[in-house]
């Protein structure tokens, strides 16, 4: 992206192309804590020992938490290769 907007003209260097350059730096941060977010409520879930939620409930959320992480994962191996 930094190579991309070299070519833009120099009035726009101090605000579009800032722009977009944080805009950049923010996506993977934000897919990093996705994934720390899941984690954490995976953590948070195991509150079924105390039985606040069934087992059942718990396998049907555990599924859609690993869903949501291998897609996390597959993105980010998209984003790297690019």
């Amino acid at each position: 992206m930094y190579r991309i907007t070299k070519a833009f003209p120099d009035d726009r260097k101090y605000g579009m192309i800032r722009r977009i350059q944080r805009s950049v730096v923010s996506i993977p941060s934000n897919i990093a804590f996705c994934s720390g977010s899941l984690s954490e409520l995976e953590t948070q879930l195991t509150s079924h020992r105390l039985e606040y939620i069934s087992g059942e409930l718990l396998e049907t959320y555990l599924k859609e938490i690993l869903e949501f992480k291998n897609m996390d994962i597959d993105l980010i191996r998209y984003l790297s290769r690019q």
